[in-house]
């Protein structure tokens, strides 16, 4: 008898086993695949295929699908990653401890591009954020779905995706930078620089609440600020479209 019910049991679970997978059968897609693929491939990919509008198809880690079968263009902001040698390295300050430690040098990447000087790589990082984020709100056919894609999201019917996409454009351009030298307001950044030296004061960047007078540390702040606004708009209407 214990050996029927033993028997039965695994049956049973088999039974289990094989309806859960089936049921996610229905799921997965060519990026699930590309999950799987990209854990074996860490790094960043100069000729990733997401830049042609291939989604679903780049081997880069920060391309990953990590939030299902609806995702398709790539959702995180360029970062920077760290090399010395063939070690590639998310933290600066482990990357300069093994550089000391081997007597290397240290390696900014970017976007598949290295550096070897931190202020280029800081602007080169700038330049790669600003692109993305002009493309963020733009509609595409994703190539291996069929289906329209923005966002980050994909959907059945392109007009759909349009309205997310216009949205998205909406609340992003709500989003601007305004220049200050002492207490009085610039219109454009031409101005404020001729003022600036004339007053020998530096010009204040400001995107809402936040100031500095670092021209970089702005134009990074803008960009991801514009990227928050449109990215948490643009969710919010696909929501509204399921």
């Amino acid at each position: 008898m214990k050996t029927l019910k033993i028997l039965k049991r695994t049956y049973l679970i088999g039974l289990l086993s094989a309806g859960l997978c089936l049921a996610g059968l229905a799921d997965v897609s060519v990026y699930g695949k590309a999950d799987a693929e990209q854990k074996t491939k860490p790094g960043r990919n100069a000729a990733c295929p997401i830049k042609a509008g291939k989604c679903g198809k780049c081997q880069d880690t920060a391309c990953r699908q990590k939030n299902g079968p609806k995702r398709c263009t790539r959702l995180g902001l360029p970062g920077m990653t760290y090399r010395v040698g063939k070690i590639e390295m998310q933290d600066v300050k482990q990357a300069k401890r093994v550089a000391k430690a081997k007597g290397q040098p240290m390696v900014y990447w970017v976007e598949g591009q290295a550096y070897t000087d931190q202020k280029l790589a800081q602007k080169g990082l700038i330049l790669a954020t600003e692109k993305f984020v002009s493309h963020l709100c733009d509609s595409r056919k994703c190539p291996v779905s069929g289906k329209a894609c923005v966002g980050g999201m994909r959907f059945a019917s392109s007009v759909v995706a349009e309205q997310v996409a216009k949205v998205g454009k909406a609340a992003m351009g709500k989003i601007s930078m305004s220049y200050r030298v002492g207490k009085k307001p610039l219109c454009c950044p031409e101005m404020a620089a001729d003022f600036a030296k004339a007053a020998k004061k530096p010009v204040t960047y400001e995107i809402g609440k936040f100031s500095t007078t670092c021209s970089l540390t702005a134009r990074m702040h803008l960009a991801k600020a514009k990227y928050q606004a449109a990215t948490d708009a643009m969710h919010r209407a696909a929501k509204k479209q399921l």
